[in-house]
């Protein structure tokens, strides 16, 4: 046989595998596998999100498919390894299935949608689960056992079929390749991703109450497969590219480290005020009237007698981590998870002989806080469960949590200075939408949403009692005899009910300046009290710059204590000359906020990618944790935190705004 004929034939028998009849029933089997397997998916990564979701994604052919190609892929890839179609499909429905599961949980329980590093904290999850079995609805077991056993009966119906071994390696090889082209040119199209959620904004935001402002908004209307798919070359981005360990060393070595000066050793307290944001500022020129009292007036009296700015938030609606995060580490390049000790301001703090005590009166495992805190630096965390021992089905009132704040400054203070990081849970969402449970702080009028404005007064509310809470507490350590600067500031927007943006007459076209500072401006406070005005001949009073988290602390606070601080703090006010904030599309420098990015400071923020990944590369250790059990169980007696939560006084103060699920 010649090579002509050899060529020929080998082409013939080749056709012949192709499309011989194994061949069809593996496509085609496998292609309604995934056909089902994609609607599954979609309802129940959709299941009680937003009324009309599932049913939204059948009227955008272009989504549904960009949802069904992922698992076609894994249905053909896994069926050629195993050789088995039916334990194939059997292997990809569990895999999304838990995918869309475990987002529904994190939207739930953690107000942020699923993504590829989240796998990182499976076993911190298993670790903590025990904490939640008494919040857990044991019909989801049986829910979960009859999904098992019915996608196996549906398996049990894929054909059989048998390749050659050889055929099944070359099949194979080509889906890897085009998943892999597919994967980096589609799903990795952030123009492609934001086209789809846009398009699907229009055609059914009204009905499901969407935002698109919310990240989990955007993952949620593009479906969990498309959207989990198009995260994941976040995942795969090298986030330290570009970095030049040289010149991270030299600005390390540049700028030098400096100790607090042992007569300026302040007490230091840092207050998180959960959803806390300004809607009566200049920077967003709402047209909503307040008839009778404001809620915002205990913040504009303390804003008269504090250092008060705008703080440009990284989130939406949600992810109090990230804020949280940035604050305390004053880092750009971080983990908010701080899954491994890392530098951070309260490391500094420890480093210069602090007490260093974080509050939150709420789940101590959400956001696996208990594990995060030491690797902060922190060397004790009063929560919930060693604490407070408040309700977790209610939000503790800042009535009752703020003048806990006071008394543990107390304790600690007793011991030497103090760095105390306390976060609220007043003001965190859902909110009541259906029945106003305080008082109508503006009336209804014609044309407003009834769910969004019953929202907007219930979480005025909740402004005006933080508001009250916190000026008390200032007022409590003004006369102290030790120096006392506090530093408070709003994480982020409330997740506001479809309708609220017109209410509060703050509408911008999305990419400007003014749509920025509506959906993410917050305030900041920066107070000293009478014996640190004098100790550092500082009024504290007067406008601050509008800047990032990270630049609170790091740059700001420790700029008007006159500290220089370690070689990063350093840096970072010096780049605050020029650049107190700067996201991938707002910056502000000089003063100027801007959504085009700033050319002539490019080597500042170059400056910044090194000396920041050069400080998070160094090794650190996790801070010593202090064994106060018997102190706190003493001290519970008569803190008010120690009340009980279900006593009538306490029900009477306490938020009405929802049952605390984590943050």
């Amino acid at each position: 046989m010649t090579a002509k004929e050899k060529i020929k034939s080998l082409a013939v028998r080749l056709c012949e595998r192709i499309f011989s009849r194994d061949v069809a029933k593996f496509l085609g089997g496998g292609a309604l596998a995934a056909a089902v397997l994609t609607i599954v998916v979609l309802f129940a990564g959709s299941w009680g999100y937003a009324t009309g979701l599932f049913t939204s994604y059948f009227t955008n052919p272009l989504t549904l498919l960009l949802n069904f190609l992922p698992i076609y892929g894994c249905v053909l890839l896994f069926g050629l390894i195993l050789q088995s179609l039916r334990l194939s499909v059997f292997i990809s429905g569990l895999f999304w299935m838990g995918i869309a599961v475990a987002n529904m949980a994190m939207i739930n329980w953690r107000h942020a949608a699923l993504k590829p590093d989240d796998f990182a904290l499976i076993i911190p999850t298993l670790k903590i689960l025990p904490h939640y079995m008494h919040d857990m609805d044991f019909s989801l077991l049986f829910y979960a056992l009859a999904g098992i056993a019915g996608l196996a009966l549906f398996a049990r119906f894929m054909p059989k079929t048998k390749f050659h071994p050889i055929s099944r390696l070359l099949a194979g090889l080509l889906v890897v390749a085009i998943a892999a082209g597919t994967g980096n040119v589609v799903y990795a199209s952030t123009p492609l991703y934001k086209e789809q959620y846009l398009k699907n904004q229009q055609q059914w935001c009204d009905s499901t109450g969407i935002t698109y402002r919310l990240h989990s908004d955007r993952y949620q209307a593009n479906g969990v497969v498309y959207s989990m798919s198009y995260n994941t070359k976040f995942s795969l981005y090298d986030d330290e590219a570009g970095y030049n360990a040289a010149n991270g060393k030299a600005l390390a070595e540049k700028y030098g480290s400096q100790p607090i000066p042992a007569n300026q050793k302040v007490h230091v307290i840092t207050i998180l005020l959960e959803s806390y944001m300004d809607f009566s500022s200049a920077a967003k020129p709402s047209t909503l009237q307040f008839p009778g009292e404001n809620p915002y007036d205990p913040l504009h009296a303390l804003q008269a007698r504090c250092i008060s700015g705008n703080m440009i938030s990284d989130v939406y609606g949600g992810g109090t981590i990230n804020i949280e995060t940035g604050v305390l580490t004053g880092l750009y390049k971080r983990d908010n998870y701080i899954n491994h000790p890392g530098p951070s301001n309260v490391r500094y703090f420890l480093e210069n002989g602090y007490r260093t005590v974080a509050m939150h009166p709420n789940d101590g495992y959400f956001y696996s806080r208990f594990d995060r805190n030491p690797n902060l630096g922190f060397e004790n965390f009063l929560y919930t469960q060693n604490h407070f021992k408040n309700n977790l089905s209610e939000y503790m009132p800042d009535a009752q949590f703020m003048p806990d704040i006071k008394a543990q400054l107390d304790r600690y203070k007793a011991q030497g200075p103090t760095f105390l990081y306390a976060a609220n849970m007043q003001g965190h969402g859902p909110y009541n939408c259906v029945s106003i449970k305080d008082k109508e702080w503006f009336p209804f009028q014609e044309g407003m949403r009834r769910q969004a404005y019953v929202m907007l007064n219930n979480y005025f509310s909740d402004v005006s009692a933080t508001g009250k809470a916190l000026t008390n507490l200032i007022d409590s350590i003004e006369n102290d005899d030790e120096p006392i600067v506090l530093l408070a500031f709003g994480d982020h927007s409330p997740r506001m009910e479809e309708g609220g943006y017109e209410i509060l007459g703050l509408k911008a076209p999305d990419g400007t300046v003014q749509a920025k500072l509506n959906n993410y401006a917050t305030p900041y406070l920066i107070y000293g009290n009478n014996a640190a005005k004098a100790m550092f001949n500082n009024s504290f009073t007067g406008q601050g710059p509008t800047a990032d988290p990270e630049q609170l602390m790091s740059n700001i606070l420790f700029k008007e204590l006159g500290w220089h601080g370690n070689a990063y703090q350093a840096f970072m006010q010096d780049m605050g000359k020029r650049v107190t904030c700067q996201k991938n599309d707002f910056w502000v420098v000089d003063g100027v906020e801007s959504v085009i990015y700033p050319t002539e400071v490019k080597p500042i923020l170059d400056n910044l990618v090194d000396i920041d990944i050069f400080f998070k590369r160094q090794k650190y250790e996790p801070a010593k944790q202090i064994d106060e059990r018997a102190n706190v169980a003493k001290y519970e007696s008569d803190s008010p935190a120690g009340a009980d939560p279900d006593s009538s006084e306490n029900a009477a103060t306490r938020s009405q705004t929802g049952q605390a699920k984590g943050r």
